[in-house]
């Protein structure tokens, strides 16, 4: 886990940047654990500062620009009866649902 990007940011956060062609969406998680041990990663609506969703961008002049994109995004780790890891993911444009996503990995014998 990185600490947190900006200056507005309190807690650790988890990283991750997604290349384009003329620059970066980068997504900046909080982490936090569920009380059954269970694994959570959010990212809210909110200000520039703030973990969340960054489109960046670089100018003709080579100099870049940050926007902060509204996106809402969480996933949900946890293991289920047969020892499977699964993860629930789902993302929001502002606060109407755009993606609903669930995973499993099974352990091979």
């Amino acid at each position: 886990m990185a600490s947190g990007p900006f200056p507005a940011a309190a807690s650790p956060a988890s990283a991750s940047c997604f290349p384009l062609p003329l620059g970066s969406l980068q997504v900046f998680l909080k982490p936090s654990a569920g009380p059954d041990g269970s694994f959570h990663l959010h990212s809210r609506l909110g200000k520039f500062g703030t973990d969340g969703a960054y489109l960046v961008l670089e100018r003709n002049d080579e100099t870049l620009s940050a926007r902060r994109i509204p996106l809402n995004e969480h996933f949900h780790l946890y293991v289920d009866d047969d020892g499977d890891v699964r993860a629930d993911h789902s993302l929001k444009l502002w606060n109407i649902p755009a993606l609903r996503l669930h995973y499993r990995m099974r352990r091979q014998a």
